[in-house]
């Protein structure tokens, strides 16, 4: 009985240390300010790849606060907009 108690405690302990690394798979949170460097006006999306929001453009020079690097081509920003920018326009 110790035994499966002792095994049931592993996994237990090895499935709570493993979700982190598995969340992280899907994007990475982070809390940093880029600026658009890369184009006239970079349009913000509702999710990666779709529609524009209407009057949410970032001009060239401003900055934003990205909170996830997501798959490395659409970060998720929440400053001054929420939404999906490309980041190859941000330095």
């Amino acid at each position: 009985m110790k035994n499966v108690i002792g095994t049931g405690l592993l996994v237990a302990a090895a499935i709570c240390l493993g979700a982190p690394g598995i969340a992280g798979a899907s994007g990475s949170s982070v809390d940093e300010v880029r600026w658009q460097c890369g184009a006239d006006s970079v349009t913000v999306r509702s999710y990666p790849g779709g529609p524009a929001i209407p009057g949410e453009t970032i001009g060239y020079g401003v900055r934003v606060n990205v909170d996830n690097h997501n798959d490395n081509v659409w970060w998720h920003i929440n400053s001054p907009y929420g939404g999906y920018v490309l980041a190859q326009y941000f330095c």
